[in-house]
């Protein structure tokens, strides 16, 4: 029995060129899934899909390449094949719109290469906010590896540099609904260092998307995210820190230090960055959520902060410990750190 499927021969340069990007496409938007409605939205105003179709894709519950492929498959079975060129035009706008223009630019390519001729309109753009995962064998970003990131060097490398709702975009951008961010925000009193903590514990507890340093990458990327100079300079902030930690290793021979030098050195200068602190010294969310809801001043919660640590021994007890803490991106005492170093030689 014969085929319905139309030769290649017998295919318009506009459905091949859009067959060989279909994948990379389902990828681009799966990637990127924060674009998956407004991108079926423009073509659903241009009459490219229907009223069905879009009403699936609304529907935030389903996996994103599911929703992805549910828009792609419809073009591709129904407009692709009935108004080829109307159809492909469409899509190529509807990808800058979500300023994709750089995935707009591969199914040009193709169709070029499929021996189509490109409307002068529709010359390809190129877009500075382009996500990693639209643009395969890019190169501006080092790749960063499939590995569970830290919670402290997630705060250390990414939190600190996001300002104001940035980090509800990234929560959205890692498939975050809007009750979970309002839930993140209210329990935090939107202050952004403890949203982000939050978001990214809750991101770890949930595994999905997988928590990997390549896949925050890419949504730190995407077009709505825009942290592209972030995701850019995690591997550099990452080596900076271990030579940090490493100039520091020398104070792990040193007696370990006790309440009350540690109170004297570090918590009569910096109470008020006690959460960070036990943070980088490796208490868990919930105990520092204890020691916050806790009556009393800063100076009570570190106290606090550092019995806990040498009861738990959540990372050594050693000055070392204490140095690379008060360095790190999130408390920031660099300073002080250096000043008791010099102490301790005294």
């Amino acid at each position: 029995m014969a085929s319905d499927k139309p030769s290649r021969e017998q295919q318009s340069p506009e459905m091949i060129a859009f067959h060989s990007q279909y994948s990379a496409l389902a990828d681009t938007l799966s990637g990127n899934q924060s674009v998956i409605l407004p991108f079926a939205t423009h073509l659903y105003t241009n009459d490219i899909i229907d009223k069905t179709v879009h009403q699936n894709v609304q529907d935030s519950r389903n996996p994103p390449y599911e929703r992805a492929v549910t828009i792609l498959s419809a073009i591709e079975s129904v407009k692709m094949k009935l108004l080829p060129e109307k159809t492909f035009r469409a899509v190529v706008l509807a990808l800058r719109k979500i300023d994709l223009s750089m995935t707009a630019n591969k199914l040009i390519e193709a169709l070029e290469a499929s021996g189509g001729t490109v409307p002068p309109d529709l010359v390809p753009q190129l877009s500075p906010n382009e996500s990693r995962t639209s643009l395969p064998g890019d190169s501006q970003l080092p790749v960063l590896e499939d590995t569970e990131p830290d919670i402290n060097d997630l705060m250390n490398f990414v939190a600190v540099h996001i300002v104001g709702d940035q980090w509800k975009m990234l929560a959205n951008s890692l498939d975050f609904d809007e009750a979970e961010i309002e839930s993140i925000a209210i329990n935090n009193q939107d202050e952004v260092l403890e949203c982000c903590r939050d978001l990214f514990n809750t991101w770890r507890s949930k595994a999905y998307p997988p928590y990997l340093w390549s896949e925050l990458q890419t949504r730190l990327c995407s077009p709505t995210v825009k942290l592209n100079a972030v995701a850019q300079e995690i591997p550099k902030r990452r080596e900076k820190q271990k030579e940090m930690d490493k100039k520091y290793e020398i104070y792990q021979h040193f007696d370990s230090p006790t309440i009350a030098v540690l109170m004297q050195k570090v918590g009569c200068e910096v109470s008020d960055k006690w959460r960070g602190i036990g943070s980088e010294l490796g208490l868990s969310p919930s105990t520092l959520s204890t020691i916050g809801r806790k009556r009393g001043d800063d100076t009570l919660k570190i106290m606090e902060v550092f019995s806990k640590w040498q009861a738990q021994l959540t990372t050594p007890n050693t000055w070392s410990s204490v140095l690379i803490a008060l360095s790190s991106p999130q408390v920031k005492e660099r300073k002080l750190a250096d000043i008791i170093c010099s102490d301790l030689k005294k």
